[in-house]
């Protein structure tokens, strides 16, 4: 049993110094993670896959979601990407994956969409260093400009809701909507993470699918990869399930 969980905690070690870049932020990572009451504020860590520390929020699912971007990857797209390339970010939370993207795809450029504000605004902390091959929007993707209500229990769990007297407000722009905001004609990769909204995007990919070219999108009810992967493939997209993640699906253009 001890010989057992030596090896147990050795290869937990290694995954995490695959990760980050020393013992001092593996140990400040775990901090954060395991005793969010011993900090004081968002933590700066240093990642072997970007240039510069990423701040992780004690108390949040930040080290999660950082964990899941670095690690495990479920974002990319495995495959390869034209460089220079157009990345669009949907769902971007605090920036973790946009800043992956952009320190893996060094010349492409990253817009990153986020609903809630307090994620957005720590997403442009995250991204600073990119400059602007990087810019954060602060909104919803959804079906129609405006306003949508959101709810959830926590920030990384927020999601489009009915109004409520305790939800919250975005304001609300559709796919074609962001590509007109930045001047883009065409994205080389969508990365869809957006909490149940897919199902209402998706219902009008027609607007806008035949100016991406790939793209990951990741299920959440009321939609399902069954009709999300229908709909993608009658708009000439060939759609495999993600290696990584069962909720996840990656789409590429059967047209060019």
């Amino acid at each position: 049993m001890w010989i057992s969980d030596v090896l147990d905690t050795t290869r937990q070690y290694v995954s995490y110094r695959r990760v980050f870049q020393g013992h001092t932020d593996v140990l400040a990572y775990r901090v954060v993670r395991d005793h969010p009451e011993r900090c004081q504020g968002p933590v700066p860590l240093k990642l072997r896959a970007v240039p510069a520390p990423l701040l992780c929020r004690p108390g949040t699912m930040d080290p999660i979601t950082l964990w899941d971007a670095f690690f495990n990857g479920y974002h990319l797209p495995g495959f390869a990407l034209a460089q220079p390339s157009v990345i669009v970010d949907l769902g971007a939370n605090v920036g973790y994956t946009a800043a992956s993207f952009a320190s893996r795809y060094r010349e492409a450029r990253v817009i990153a969409v986020e609903m809630d504000t307090a994620n957005a605004r720590l997403c442009e902390q995250n991204l600073t260093i990119f400059g602007n091959r990087c810019s954060v929007l602060n909104a919803a993707i959804w079906s129609s400009a405006g306003t949508v209500d959101y709810g959830g229990s926590g920030v990384h769990e927020y999601a489009i809701a009915a109004p409520s007297p305790n939800g919250k407000k975005a304001a609300a722009i559709t796919i074609p909507g962001v590509l007109s905001r930045y001047g883009i004609q065409q994205v080389d990769y969508l990365k869809m993470d957006i909490e149940g909204a897919e199902a209402e995007v998706l219902a009008k990919a027609d607007e806008w699918a035949d100016r991406v070219r790939s793209m990951s999108i990741e299920v959440h009810p009321p939609a399902t990869l069954q009709r999300c992967e229908q709909i993608l493939t009658r708009l000439g997209f060939a759609c495999t399930p993600h290696p990584k993640h069962p909720a996840a699906f990656l789409a590429r253009t059967t047209r060019m």
